[in-house]
């Protein structure tokens, strides 16, 4: 058999070269697969001054925007995930050169040498005129200089710092690897703020006093940035907010987060706040690592996603469960909202409440915090600002007619104007932001 097929191959040969017309003509690939050198370039095309070779038009940007990022992960970055690149960065940022050390860039460093630094620190009541303000008005500066003796200050080495530590602040936080690693960058700095700063002695006197500013703001860059008539319904709108409301609010989440931990003095609330924070990072950072093999996997396999305590597949899951034909568009009137709240609260719960993962939750819900959600009146101090804000429309119906917000108000102006937020509403807030203390069975209990 082998000779024959030896036979068959020496005939085969000597007939193609007795035969012109057989003889091979094509010398690539290319030329036999039918492609001319055109066919070739809008394919690959040479990297100018180089002996390398790129995938070319649609194919390069298929290559840069969808399969490397899909294949092999590449979003490595915080500023990645927020959609942001490095021109992006360097917008806001850049390194001083011939040193390690980052500054504000272009109009941003303009206005932190030009306007904040100069009005945060030198600007007074007994020098304060309409033509030597820009950002600060008269009125902002009494209102800072009404703080305790000891604590005036605050502002201008909280301007200095956010001028001289934070551009590094904001890269390493953009440049971060992780989400447990942009928590941490946040840690750092507001630890430096609470520790160096003294910021527990001082920063409620400073929010009063930054509250009570931007309530009857009037300063020159407003002025600069917005039309008359905007600029007067700006000003209009400021003094209807109940800012007063949200100022408490923010004193007494203020006065919970200093709170010194009952097992370790050195510590703060502050502290164990963050550590939570940082341990929920990690719980969505390996959601999102994990989210593709999810996606393709089984109802049996996806099952066991679900019920894994370090990832949050199990409250997702229980989100999309409830009001299932809920979007975001539905948010704009109270039926909306409520349904919000039915999912958020769902996804609360089962991250907080559910077995076995709730033997564990109590690193989730610190003491301290436990204790600052238990404050009854921050809830009424925040339905007080909320209706402030839902009755808006009614300062200026010019600006607010023809509006989605206006339409709502205008249907409901009567109710608005004698009742406060609903019930419903509130308890579904609560449910959200203190799931634990919602958990049916067992009580939660927190960690000190």
């Amino acid at each position: 058999m082998r000779s024959v097929w030896l036979l068959l191959t020496v005939l085969t040969v000597g007939a193609v070269s007795q035969n012109a017309d057989l003889r091979p003509r094509v010398t690539t690939i290319m030329e036999w697969l039918g492609l001319d050198r055109s066919d070739l370039e809008r394919i690959v095309s040479r990297v100018r001054n180089s002996d390398k070779f790129e995938w070319n038009g649609r194919l390069r940007e298929l290559a840069r925007d969808k399969i490397l990022p899909e294949f092999c992960d590449l979003v490595t970055t915080i500023m990645e995930w927020l959609g942001l690149d490095r021109s992006d960065l360097e917008r806001i940022v850049s390194r001083v050169r011939n040193s390690d050390k980052f500054e504000w860039n272009g109009r941003l460093r303009e206005l932190a040498r030009d306007k904040i630094l100069p009005e945060f620190c030198d600007l007074e009541t007994g020098n304060c005129t309409a033509y030597s303000s820009h950002l600060l008005d008269c009125n902002c500066v009494r209102k800072f200089g009404q703080m305790k003796e000891e604590c005036r200050g605050l502002k201008c080495d909280l301007a200095r710092y956010v001028i001289n530590e934070g551009p590094r602040a904001v890269r390493e936080f953009l440049q971060a690897e992780t989400l447990v690693g942009a928590v941490r960058v946040a840690r750092n700095e507001l630890n430096t703020l609470f520790q160096y700063y003294d910021f527990c002695k001082c920063g409620k006197d400073l929010l009063k006093a930054a509250f009570g500013c931007v309530q009857f703001y009037d300063g020159n860059w407003l002025r600069e940035n917005y039309e008359c008539g905007r600029f007067d319904e700006i000003k209009s709108m400021l003094r209807n907010t109940d800012l007063q409301a949200l100022s408490r609010v923010a004193g007494t989440f203020l006065n919970g987060m200093c709170e010194k931990s009952r097992n370790d003095r050195s510590e703060t609330c502050f502290d164990h706040v963050f550590e939570a924070a940082q341990q929920i990072a990690e719980m969505v950072q390996g959601t999102f690592d994990d989210y593709r093999e999810y996606e393709r996997s089984s109802e049996r396999v996806k099952n066991k996603f679900e019920e894994r305590c370090d990832r949050m597949f199990g409250p997702l899951k229980a989100w999309n469960s409830v009001d299932r034909d809920w979007s975001w568009g539905d948010l704009d009137d109270q039926e909306g909202l409520g349904r919000f709240f039915n999912k958020s609260s769902a996804f609360m719960d089962n991250l907080y409440c559910k077995w076995p993962c709730k033997k564990d939750r109590h690193q989730l819900y610190p003491c301290c915090l436990k204790r600052i959600l238990a404050d009854q009146n921050i809830y009424s101090l925040i339905r007080r600002f909320a209706v402030s804000v839902a009755r808006l429309p009614g300062v200026h119906e010019q600006w607010w007619r023809n509006t989605p917000m206006w339409n709502r108000y205008s249907d409901h102006k009567d109710w608005l104007h004698s009742h406060p937020i609903p019930d419903f509403l509130m308890e579904g807030f609560k449910k959200t932001i203190n799931a634990p203390k919602h958990c049916n069975g067992r009580t939660l209990r927190c960690s000190n």
